[in-house]
């Protein structure tokens, strides 16, 4: 499988984060140990940048261990900035949800996250870590 993980679901994992009631982290960690030798985790520029926000580039280095020999940089193309305007256009994104899902439409993979903006947005397959464990 291919999967385009989220920049919230990589915090949940290294802050082992917890809602009111559920413990993110422990899904998140759960989903990204338990992936097979044949699947592929994407990342992105865009994916960096947002972790660039509170962490510094040997704290991001540590965050993707987990799956480093899983781990696929994607790079963004014109195309994907055309689509995902397409996309903010249509109401459906705002801009860095609009960029996650181009990029993992354009490489058919699963978006995991947990953003609801992208979960109901109907553009591609996109499921939380739990469910997909």
């Amino acid at each position: 499988m291919r999967y385009y993980v989220d920049t919230c679901i990589w915090i949940d994992y290294w802050e082992n984060r917890y809602d009111n009631l559920r413990p993110l982290g422990e899904f998140a960690a759960n989903f990204l140990s338990n992936l097979t030798e044949t699947d592929i985790v994407y990342y992105s520029k865009l994916s960096i940048r947002e972790l660039r926000k509170q962490y510094s580039i040997d704290i991001i280095t540590s965050i993707f261990d987990i799956v480093k020999d899983k781990l696929v940089f994607l790079e963004t193309f014109e195309n994907d900035v055309t689509y995902a305007n397409t996309i903010i256009f249509s109401g459906l994104a705002h801009d860095a949800d609009a960029m996650h899902i181009a990029l993992a439409k354009r490489v058919g993979a699963t978006l995991v996250t947990r953003d609801k903006e992208i979960l109901f947005a109907g553009i591609v397959k996109a499921f939380k870590p739990e469910d997909l464990i």
